[in-house]
């Protein structure tokens, strides 16, 4: 295992229900994002600096493994939105059909 150290931005989202009171407590650190981006054009408030070490816990191996498993479910994802479009275009169509079946004398 290896640390790295940075500083980051601490940002509060637009949609935080942090009161200002609130943003000297531990609370606050569970409603900041961290980044190096700026997100004001997000609607975010920059709300402080942070100087952050983190732990990687992961080998290059394991790393790789992850983001596959992270691609695998993103796969699965996909599939079941595109099934279920697929689904409703063919209730659609199937609808359209029982509109215009006439039966037979």
């Amino acid at each position: 295992m290896k640390n790295i150290t940075g500083t980051l931005k601490a940002w509060l989202p637009g949609h935080s229900s942090l009161k200002p009171e609130e943003l000297m407590t531990e609370a606050a650190l569970e409603a900041m994002v961290f980044s190096a981006c700026n997100m004001q054009r997000s609607g975010w408030t920059h709300v402080g600096e942070a100087s952050i070490t983190v732990e990687i816990i992961l080998k290059p191996e394991e790393l790789i493994a992850s983001k596959i498993e992270t691609l695998r479910a993103q796969q699965t994802k996909l599939r079941e939105e595109v099934q279920a479009n697929l689904n409703r275009l063919e209730d659609m169509i199937q609808n359209l059909l029982a509109i215009s079946y006439t039966p037979e004398a």
